[in-house]
């Protein structure tokens, strides 16, 4: 492929996921606002509250602590710069990094590489700006999964899948038919 078809061929794809995205923005939560209008003060403080003190910042350096306890000026400021962000569709790239940490398991041989589990740690206020996000596509999103899913659910979690196939299986047992069930394991993932 010549340099120049490249190029065209990214812009065109770069038009039609800016057209995709312009279309998601108009799109209203069942409470009846716009994902793209701005954060509102309520908003914001719920984000806020979900996040943990003591957390290591990412490359950023910025603690959870200087946001949870900042002047609430600063924190209006804040609220108003993750609304252009999230307008603009562009966030700060130190945001788009994290830092990786491998944190030693217990009771393992230091000198193993599989005796660590690696840790991400983000930049807090993108962890802020993806709680405000999602808190606005969560009620958009959770009727289109499909009801066997349970990761990144509100109210569902492992128990809920153990509970299902365990009903699945009494289910085929009764009905004198056969149960399958396939098992993968993302230990090394």
């Amino acid at each position: 492929m010549k340099n120049g078809a490249h190029k065209t061929g990214t812009r065109e794809s770069t038009r039609f996921v800016n057209k995709q995205l312009s279309d998601l923005w108009k799109i209203p939560t069942p409470e009846g606002h716009s994902i793209s209008e701005p954060f509102r003060r309520e908003e914001f403080s719920a984000a806020l509250r979900r996040l943990k003190p003591g957390k290591f910042p990412g490359l950023d350096s910025i603690f959870p602590e200087f946001i949870l306890h900042a002047e609430s000026a600063l924190k209006s400021w804040f609220c108003d710069f993750l609304t252009s962000c999230m307008r603009q569709l562009k966030i700060p790239k130190i945001w788009r990094r994290a830092l990786v940490v491998a944190i030693p398991k217990p009771e393992k041989p230091l000198g193993d590489p599989k005796s660590y589990r690696p840790i991400s740690l983000l930049c807090v206020p993108f962890k802020i700006l993806d709680r405000l996000i999602y808190s606005r596509i969560e009620t958009i999103i959770d009727p289109l999964l499909p009801q066997e899913q349970a990761g990144f659910r509100h109210g569902r979690s492992a128990v809920d899948q153990v509970t299902l196939s365990t009903q699945d299986i009494e289910d085929s047992f009764s009905a004198k038919k056969k149960a399958g069930t396939v098992f993968v394991d993302h230990t090394a993932a």
